[in-house]
């Protein structure tokens, strides 16, 4: 897949977990499963630093590119925070949880293996 594509991937992931993060609660999809909302998060941030690394590294590479994993990821859980943040400062009718940004961070963090295990089988 050309590396375009899945920067447009990414971007469009992206695009959609902002939006979901940071509309005003009345416009916010409404889900009654219990624990579906920590899912959806964990599931969010796994998606989001899959495809980034999806974009960004090349599967033979993912060893040597330690750095750039734990950048992703940190960068990822600061972008967490951040949106975190806002829903606690801005006024969105949204609340601000920690256990969001515990979930949103057990995704980014693993991702990589996920994306390691995948490249692996894809490249056998």
């Amino acid at each position: 897949m050309p590396k375009y594509v899945r920067w447009l991937a990414y971007g469009l992931w992206m695009g959609l977990v902002l939006y979901l993060s940071l509309v005003p609660s009345d416009d916010a999809p409404k889900v009654s499963l219990p624990f579906m909302d920590k899912a959806a998060h964990f599931g969010f941030y796994l998606g989001a630093v899959f495809l980034f690394l999806y974009a960004r590294l090349d599967a033979s590479s993912m060893v040597t590119q330690k750095r750039i994993v734990f950048s992703v990821i940190l960068g990822h859980v600061f972008l967490s925070a951040g949106v975190e943040l806002m829903q606690m400062f801005l006024d969105m009718g949204r609340a601000a949880e920690w256990t969001d940004l515990l979930f949103n961070t057990l995704g980014a963090v693993l991702a990589p293996f996920i994306y390691w295990f995948w490249s692996k089988k894809i490249n056998a």
